[in-house]
């Protein structure tokens, strides 16, 4: 073989749009349905190489901006370290500084007791703020149009001016939703807040899946008698984003990084761009307690506002408000190694982790415990939930099982949910529809101690669009007796089963606002799962049954538009992010969860006695993190109990974010 050419060859698969190359997935998902996850979260992985920036700050009482001020007057690639001990903290921390660490002497050591926080220039009552400059949908700092190059993976697009824009630079992409549904990929908002901007695409009268009376579905800045807050048109009339970074300028063509992930990309929707003046980068907060039950006016715990390549690693942060970690025109943010516990009250509004709007993060190797929803989806493309643990996922009915991962505001899209052990998965119609996710090789429950309603594993409610469920593990032997409960065809055991498709509310009804949906289910891919009413994993086709339990085709290959393969492999890789086990990975097998594990020892909860083994015929191991939880912080098994002692190191071989390149690539030499 010439020498020559083969490195022309691999030089031009680096230059492969991303849909092009060889992914993990490829051969078992449709190039259409999925994107390149293994460079999510801070690229290049968490800087472990930093020095330090002055004397080790020691404990203290008084305000956060002492802290904030030592920070922000640091040089790029440093950190401050705060010492053992406690500092009680009557204000919070902004930071603003790029390039630098605010770092505690570990979880177990270091103890921040917030009782007062800060705005930090915009957004919420925060603890900590990682913040760029004042830009919001309700206030871009800059803006323009988006002509042309709207191809899924495209990677090149033209915009009305680059005046301001240079390469390195973070833009946000979005266009207007749609006020028709085409029957495949549909992105709108479902408020049903009266005179308020939203589009609201479910029937108030039930007529018809867009119909609204007394509505106005003009763009927002046309409409009369409106906040002047939608003046601008964006959001929250503009519900499907991407945050890319620019690569690239020659006139008012601009390349960017990473391609365009979703299909529907048009002119008719008056797709834009719009930026922060600066974008703060390559800032985190690690290894320390962060405790907010004395913040009575807390809404979220540590803010990041635009920013990319920012973290939140081996931090134990103790009852929040209404999220622990919020994200917010986000590119490239990482939550890893850490541990959450409680909230202020089992709200609606009690998340984990909130990603709203974001691109590219990663949420991996968590604990989480007492939180209504570990990680709450806002509006977030391209995002990794993997390898994480919740447990007692408490809300205000106590009846009520609420799902581990929510897919919850508009315009979620290709993300990955990879891994994770808890409850499960929900996409619900609370504020509008959701397209093209992933949930491989997780174990999700489906039902926690004393829950009698919504104990589903997995629940896609109406206007829910090609998702791809492949290789999970599912349900609680002896309480799950029902395959799925779909609309129109209920079963009458909608709490009882493993799936949900389709229905308008989370218990197998039509609402009179809210129209149900024939195609969430049609367009779903479920291949080589199992679950414990089949008890055996299920590749069900059109023609072939290989198990007596398959009534039906469920590859989804013949879904309009953008459908699933036809002949899927059944080869399942270990993971579709990471190309081999990391570094951080302790004893546990690799995979954990999946058809082609066999002699697993998972361990679930059995009321509030001892852990006792699922009866999942072998196929699933703890993650790391729920080993974490059981076996070193001694949790109890069905998660109840005050916060417990942490520290990631006691836990996991490495903490680490970098995920290794992906294998199995080809290239093809002339």
């Amino acid at each position: 073989m010439n020498r020559r050419l083969l490195i022309l060859g691999l030089f031009a698969i680096t230059l492969m749009p991303a849909l092009a190359r060889a992914q993990a997935w490829s051969g078992i998902i449709n190039t259409t349905r999925a994107v390149d996850w293994s460079t999510a979260g801070v690229q290049g992985g968490i800087p472990t190489n930093r020095t330090q920036c002055g004397s080790t700050i020691a404990p203290y009482t008084g305000s956060g901006s002492t802290i904030a001020s030592a920070i922000n007057a640091c040089a790029s690639n440093t950190y401050v370290l705060l010492g053992p001990g406690t500092f009680t903290l009557s204000s919070g921390i902004c930071i603003t500084a790029s390039n630098v660490t605010l770092r505690g002497s570990g979880a177990d050591q270091t103890f921040l007791v917030f009782i007062g926080t800060s705005g930090c220039g915009m957004g919420p009552a925060t603890a900590i703020g990682v913040q760029g400059s004042f830009n919001w949908e309700q206030g871009p700092q800059h803006t323009t149009t988006w002509t042309s190059g709207y191809s899924q993976g495209a990677k090149t697009i033209t915009l009305g001016s680059t005046s301001g824009l240079s390469a390195g630079q973070w833009i946000i992409l979005d266009q207007d939703n749609d006020r028709t549904d085409p029957g495949t990929v549909v992105v709108s908002d479902a408020s049903t807040n009266s005179g308020s901007c939203q589009d609201e695409i479910f029937a108030s009268d039930n007529s018809s899946p867009y119909s609204s009376p007394g509505r106005n579905f003009a763009n927002a800045g046309t409409v009369s008698g409106t906040s002047t807050a939608c003046a601008n048109g964006r959001y929250p009339d503009r519900n499907q984003f991407q945050i890319v970074q620019i690569t690239g300028i020659s006139g008012n063509n601009v390349t960017i990084t990473p391609g365009l992930y979703m299909p529907n990309w048009r002119s008719s929707q008056n797709p834009g761009a719009w930026w922060a003046t600066s974008v703060i980068q390559k800032t985190g907060i690690e290894n320390m307690s962060l405790d907010y039950s004395g913040a009575s006016s807390l809404v979220s715990g540590v803010f990041f506002a635009n920013a990319a390549n920012c973290w939140v690693k081996g931090v134990r942060s103790i009852r929040s408000n209404r999220n622990h970690v919020w994200w917010q025109y986000t590119a490239h943010v990482e939550v890893r190694d850490s541990y959450f516990f409680g909230t202020f009250n089992a709200a609606a509004q009690s998340y984990g982790v909130e990603t709203w709007p974001s691109s590219d993060g990663l949420i991996e190797n968590n604990i989480f415990q007492q939180i209504t929803t570990p990680h709450l989806e806002g509006s977030t493309c391209g995002t990794v939930f993997g390898y994480n643990y919740a447990i007692n996922d408490l809300y205000l009915n106590a009846q009520w099982t609420i799902q581990a991962d929510d897919a919850h505001d508009a315009g979620t899209c290709m993300n990955l949910i990879e891994g994770n052990i808890g409850s499960g998965y929900w996409s619900d119609t609370i504020h509008g529809t959701h397209n093209f996710e992933t949930i491989y090789r997780n174990y999700f429950i489906g039902k926690e101690n004393g829950k009698t309603m919504q104990t589903l594993p997995i629940i896609l409610q109406s206007h829910v669009r090609y998702l791809n469920i492949i290789g999970n593990v599912l349900g609680t032997s002896g309480y799950h007796n029902n395959y799925e409960d779909f609309y129109p065809g209920s079963s009458g055991r909608f709490n009882t089963s493993i799936y949900s498709f389709g229905w308008a509310d989370t218990q197998g009804r039509t609402l009179s606002n809210i129209n149900s949906d024939t195609t969430t289910r049609s367009t779903s891919m479920r291949w080589g799962n199992y679950d414990v009413v089949t008890a055996a994993a299920r590749w069900c086709t059109a023609n072939a049954t290989p198990i007596a339990a398959c009534t039906g085709d469920e590859r989804g290959s013949s879904a309009p538009s953008y459908p699933a393969l036809a002949n899927p492999s059944q080869a399942l890789p270990i993971s579709l992010y990471r190309g081999s086990k990391p570094s951080w990975w302790n004893s546990e097998p690799w995979p954990p969860i999946g058809p082609d594990v066999s002699g697993g020892t998972v361990y679930a909860s059995s009321g509030s006695t001892i852990w006792s083994i699922a009866g999942l015929g072998g196929h699933a191991n703890n993650n790391p993190a729920e080993d974490c939880f059981k076996n070193t912080m001694l949790g109890l098994a069905d998660g109840s109990g005050s916060v417990l002692t942490f520290n990631a190191d006691k836990c996991y071989a490495q903490s680490t974010s970098t995920i290794a390149p992906p294998t199995n690539l080809n290239a093809i030499v002339n």
